[in-house]
């Protein structure tokens, strides 16, 4: 299954589209009972997107959803072969750590168990919509290409956009591909042999950490716990949950 969210367009579309239509599909795909913050939220968001975004060509996805972490991040882009993933917090005068953190968190989820994200330039944006102006720096990627989480207000979104946008060269983006792709959360037992054969000689993997006198004091002590348990008929028997970090 591919990525998925309540409403999404081509970028050009986006911007054209009626608001109170794709209030209409957000509202749709809702699952519970509409509150009026969450309709304004929306409205505001839309057009503070609409902006930003007027010139660009690509992709927008409104709540999207980062399925490990069951959440969905309030709009995430594709343009100019970068993922730009956006919180909101309309509103809000200042950039609080959590809101940071959140807006990064979805990310890297997305950069780490997204199939089609993992070779792919990532910008995270915190949008507080009523902080004050700051001076637009270009955020640091990192060696995985997941950047530095920017915080910016309502207006200078469009500006921090284009300034990612034609900052470096990054991999190409086959849209069709990356929508396609599916979360793959952990290897599967072959795909991690696969790479631990790839990476590793047979010395190597044969290889073992733990000396014979190590395993035997071990298993010396496991067996002692296990059969202390047996007769007082308690987990850990009278050696303590101590017994645990012990062995």
């Amino acid at each position: 299954m591919g990525v998925r969210s309540y409403y999404d367009a081509p970028i050009d579309r986006f911007i054209l589209e009626d608001k109170d239509r794709i209030l209409g599909v957000l509202a749709a795909e809702h699952r519970f009972s509409l509150e009026d913050q969450q309709r304004d939220a929306w409205l505001c968001q839309s057009e503070i997107l609409k902006n930003a975004l007027f010139g660009q060509s690509g992709h927008v996805f409104l709540e999207f959803y980062i399925p490990r972490m069951g959440k969905r991040a309030d709009a995430l882009f594709v343009t100019g072969n970068v993922i730009f993933v956006i919180e909101f917090k309309v509103g809000a005068s200042a950039h609080t750590a959590s809101a940071i953190r959140q807006v990064e968190d979805y990310a890297l989820d997305l950069k780490n168990f997204h199939d089609g994200s993992h070779s792919i330039a990532i910008a995270p944006i915190l949008v507080s919509t009523c902080a004050p102006v700051e001076a637009l720096t270009l955020p640091k990627f990192a060696e995985d290409l997941v950047a530095a989480p920017v915080t910016v207000n309502a207006k200078s979104l469009g500006d921090v956009i284009r300034k990612i946008i034609a900052c470096g060269n990054f991999p190409s983006i086959d849209l069709m591909r990356w929508m396609e792709s599916g979360y793959k959360p952990t290897p599967t037992i072959i795909e991690a042999a696969q790479t631990l054969y790839r990476t590793h000689n047979v010395s190597d993997i044969s290889r073992s950490d733990a000396g014979a006198k190590n395993l035997q004091e071990t298993t010396v002590s496991v067996l002692a716990v296990i059969d202390e348990a047996r007769r007082s008929k308690s987990p850990f028997g009278n050696w303590g949950y101590g017994a645990l970090h012990w062995v």
